[in-house]
């Protein structure tokens, strides 16, 4: 009896020990009124809220580990590796990793300290071949980054902290720093959406890099077969000619289904101009695989890495290749990444250039 109560008494420690042992890694603090000062004199578009630190000192490759957050082995000979991440004022953190590689045994879990947020398993079904992940905003000043694996496989788990950003901005609840929508940006509730459902659900607004937010639609193909496409932007953060830059950009997407105005609110009132709080909208998910973009025509198309689920209702956009312009248009989008909002362009369209496309005859856009 006396030796149970002893193996009792040590397992307690452990964990305590375990919990204690946790370390920190403090980032620079947040300037919040300097951050956004800069992004508007620099007019930065897409609409930017988090501020980027580059890292080269939190890592575990080919057996090299930094001095960087702590190994605890376990009484089963299990290794637990603890992270945690602090940045004063910040109002979110996000981190991207490459040489990223997680073996069979091994899971990663994301947390604040209150256990509010609790973001896992992530296990071996994200690893990609481009070796990019990112874990997606938490909205806290700290991140506590967790990871298990078993004592015969720790020699295979890889990561790299590349980059960690810090936010300045509160998206998911705060008004948009940048000038609002139109009044010719309708809410999707309004009965001038009633006809355009499926389109509608097909929208979404996404983060990348940790620092920007924009917005695309899920994208139909020729075969219909209901592979996760997602239409969006060439301008929204894709770099010309670097497909591994272009891959880690598309792991870093981080997806907000159905964020709208379950109303209708009368276009231009004071009440269509306030932002709505995200924090009640859950349909969300992470990370994608870059397929292709065009500068000169300002498009990107990227394969998610799970079919959005059921629950979310979301729909696929179809698409028509034929050199018709037509006599109207529908937009439907997230207008500086507030709600979704619909808009109607009631005169003919014509094919031009865009963004800076004066090339002669340029057909790239319907204008």
């Amino acid at each position: 009896m006396k030796k149970i109560i002893l193996l009792i008494a040590l397992t307690s420690l452990n964990l305590s020990f375990a919990e204690n042992l946790k370390g920190t890694y403090v980032l620079p603090a947040v300037d919040i009124a300097a951050e956004k000062n800069k992004a508007m004199a620099s007019k930065d578009v897409p609409l930017k809220y988090a501020a980027a630190t580059e890292i080269d000192d939190i890592y575990h490759l080919k057996g090299k580990e930094s001095q960087a957050g702590q190994w605890i082995q376990k009484f089963d000979r299990s290794w637990e590796y603890h992270l945690r991440l602090e940045s004063k004022n910040a109002t979110s953190l996000n981190v991207g990793f490459t040489d990223f590689f997680l073996p069979h045994s091994a899971e990663l879990w994301v947390s604040t300290d209150d256990q509010s947020i609790n973001r896992g398993p992530y296990n071996d079904t994200y690893n990609k071949n481009h070796g990019f992940f990112w874990v997606g905003d938490v909205p806290a000043d700290h991140m506590n980054i967790k990871i298990t694996v078993s004592d015969k496989e720790k020699q295979y788990l890889s990561f790299n902290v590349n980059k960690i950003t810090r936010g300045f901005h509160k998206f998911w609840e705060e008004p948009s720093y940048m000038l609002k929508s139109g009044s010719c940006n309708v809410d999707v509730a309004c009965p001038e959406g009633d006809d355009w459902e499926a389109e509608i659900n097909s929208v979404a607004v996404y983060g990348y890099g940790g620092q920007y937010q924009c917005t695309g639609q899920l994208l139909n193909n020729t075969a219909q077969d209901g592979k996760p496409i997602f239409s969006t932007a060439n301008h929204c953060g894709f770099t010309s000619g670097n497909t591994s830059a272009n891959q880690n950009h598309a792991a870093s997407f981080f997806f907000l289904w159905n964020y709208q105005s379950q109303t209708c609110r009368a276009p231009g009132s004071s009440q269509s101009g306030i932002v709505i709080s995200r924090s009640g909208f859950n349909d969300r998910q992470s990370g994608a695989t870059y397929l292709a973009s065009n500068p000169a025509s300002d498009f990107a198309l990227v394969e998610l890495n799970q079919a959005p689920s059921p629950n979310y209702g979301v729909e696929f956009s179809g698409w028509d290749r034929s050199d018709i312009a037509p006599n109207s248009a529908v937009a439907i989008h997230h207008p500086n990444t507030d709600a979704k909002r619909i808009s109607f362009e009631n005169d003919p369209l014509v094919f031009a250039g865009g963004l800076g496309n004066t090339t002669p005859g340029a057909r790239t856009h319907l204008m």
